[in-house]
């Protein structure tokens, strides 16, 4: 059973979205297994709802999940997922340098999903950039890059199943 944590900053819009929405590729393509796929962030205070702004934007795109509640990335998240994927290569590099030996799980999402290395900004940090364009750069990495999402996690099981259960 592959897990996969999505990490932004404070787990309230990016991370969110991602979370919903590869949930939802993961029902659209009718993918065997189990899967557990969860959201974190670098900042996070625990506890708190999507912000309004994520509750709309999935709301607009028929995706709604109620029971996300924000929570700080920890080791214990850290040993247990598969694969993380970050929004911004300052997460990629923040969660490298607290927990090191989680360092070869973290990646960039712009990069697993086979795009050029680019971070998904806070639309709080740019100003430039709408909550809509946000939520919809996410939605559209992941529909890109679910497969090799969903490969680069499961050989990342594998390889922890085998570390945890080596032959005789």
């Amino acid at each position: 059973m592959p897990t996969l944590l999505f990490v932004c900053s404070v787990n309230r819009f990016r991370s969110v979205i991602a979370e919903v929405k590869f949930r939802q590729l993961l029902s659209v393509h009718q993918t065997p297994g189990s899967w557990t796929v969860g959201s974190a962030g670098t900042w996070a205070m625990a506890g708190l709802t999507p912000t309004p702004q994520a509750r709309k934007y999935l709301k607009s795109k028929g995706m709604e999940d109620c029971s996300i509640r924000s929570r700080e990335v920890t080791r214990e998240l850290l040993e247990t997922a598969n694969l993380v994927v970050a929004m911004t290569r300052d997460q990629v590099e923040a969660l490298a340098i607290e927990f090191p030996q989680s360092k070869k799980k973290v990646c960039l999402l712009s990069q697993i999903c086979g795009q050029a290395i680019f971070d998904v900004t806070d639309p709080v940090e740019n100003r430039e950039i709408t909550w809509q364009e946000v939520g919809d750069e996410i939605c559209t990495l992941l529909a890109g890059g679910f497969d090799q999402i969903c490969r680069k996690a499961i050989q990342a099981e594998k390889r922890a199943l085998n570390k945890s259960n080596p032959k005789s």
